[in-house]
């Protein structure tokens, strides 16, 4: 026997051995594995509920708002806290009711609203007689990321029921997280579901209706919901039969802001868009250079003043031509005629008459701010004053 066979030898018995001591130590077992919610079931709490009672035949319908209630002889689901909604509108839930309506609400809801409390008559208790009458809220159930931690078997539990008070001798199991608090009624329910904490599913009757309280909401999570008696619970709690509308309150289909305000007000906003688009259009920079502005240009003052007297003459128009002679006419006279200015207009017509050569009761008729008449009359008038200012004028330099 070589060396190389004793070392081949010993190390097959080191494998040999080393297999043998993996097979004997070595077993198979099963273990379930959770996945995480996938698709509608990931987003939508209450896709358990739906599926539930699709398959039984009946319908669902999902609302934004409990303003507009549905039909009287309908069921209307509030899951979550449902806070908001139970406070605004605890009176026209409570005439929906009384008139006929299925309300069903989660445990929750009883804890946040007092109003609901009185007019349901169901208040939340305790299951240790000798603990206050006061208590706080449970504090909502720990949940896990999906995927990673399942409630185990051992959180369903048997939950006795009763139908008018009185018991039925069965039990279904609820999985749900054990609870050291219950609910108490005014009212005898109609049907209940009790533990030794108290009351966790009851149907009270008000009125033509009834209200549903289901106090463990866990139950109701697509990932725990349909174990155990939870369906069976669930359907005679709601009272929900083949051919029902199940409505489920869920604020998250309400329709966004934007839709809203383009299905409301779609031309007024296509309108202010538009005007926007052309307001940006018209200050927006142009291509190339800008046309360079003209420099103002003022005519002369003789230019005015030969256009103005153009447009007068030949509209006719020759009041204030009139008025502006007699006005240049009444300067030139104050310049050379000593108090002509406290003169009346008769005595300035004599003044200047002798003074031009021209006849006095001519010159005072066409001084007159009265005098009237048509463009002959005008012209004339206005022909009398200029030969006066300009014979005025001559006399005067004549006279320096």
């Amino acid at each position: 026997m070589t060396r190389d066979r004793i070392t081949q030898g010993a190390f097959l018995a080191i494998v040999i051995a080393t297999g043998v001591w993996v097979a004997f130590h070595t077993y198979w077992i099963d273990v379930t594995v959770s996945t995480p919610l996938q698709g509608e079931a990931a987003t939508n709490p209450y896709y358990s509920v739906e599926r539930l009672v699709r398959a039984l035949e009946m319908s669902t319908q999902k609302t934004a708002t409990v303003r507009v209630l549905p039909p009287h002889n309908a069921v209307l689901f509030i899951g979550g806290l449902g806070s908001d909604v139970v406070h605004k509108h605890g009176d026209s839930l409570q005439h929906w009711v009384e008139s006929g309506g299925r309300l069903v609400v989660t445990g929750n809801a009883i804890w946040s609203s007092p109003a609901l409390q009185a007019w349901s008559g169901i208040a939340p208790s305790h299951g240790d007689p000798k603990s206050s009458a006061v208590c706080a809220p449970p504090k909502p159930a720990r949940v896990s990321p999906p995927g990673l931690v399942r409630p185990k078997a051992a959180d369903c539990a048997p939950m006795s029921e009763q139908l008018h008070g009185q018991a039925t001798g069965e039990a279904l199991r609820i999985c749900a997280p054990e609870s050291v608090f219950g609910f108490s009624s005014h009212r005898t329910p109609a049907w209940e579901l009790s533990n030794a904490a108290g009351m966790q599913l009851l149907r009270v009757v008000i009125g033509s209706g009834s209200l549903t309280v289901i106090g463990p909401d866990f139950l109701l999570q697509p990932k725990t919901f349909l174990r155990g008696d939870d369906a069976r619970a669930f359907i005679n709690a709601t009272q929900l039969k083949r051919g029902d509308r199940l409505w489920i309150f869920d604020a998250s289909v309400a329709e966004p802001l934007l839709a809203m305000l383009w299905r409301v007000a779609a031309p007024a906003i296509v309108f202010f868009a538009l005007a926007i688009a052309l307001l940006i259009l018209r200050h927006w920079p142009r291509f190339g250079p800008l046309i360079p502005m003209p420099m103002p240009a003022r005519r002369s003052l003789a230019e005015q003043i030969r256009a103005n007297a153009g447009l007068a003459w030949r509209t006719g128009n020759l009041g204030s031509l009139r008025r502006a002679v007699l006005r240049a006419l009444e300067r030139s006279a104050d310049q050379s005629i000593v108090g002509f200015a406290s003169l009346n207009t008769r005595r300035r017509a004599v003044e200047l008459g002798r003074r031009a050569g021209v006849d006095s009761i001519t010159l005072n008729s066409a001084m007159s701010e009265a005098a009237a008449g048509d463009a002959s009359v005008q012209r004339s008038a206005i022909a009398v004053l200029e030969h006066t200012r300009r014979a005025l004028n001559s006399s005067t330099r004549q006279t320096g």
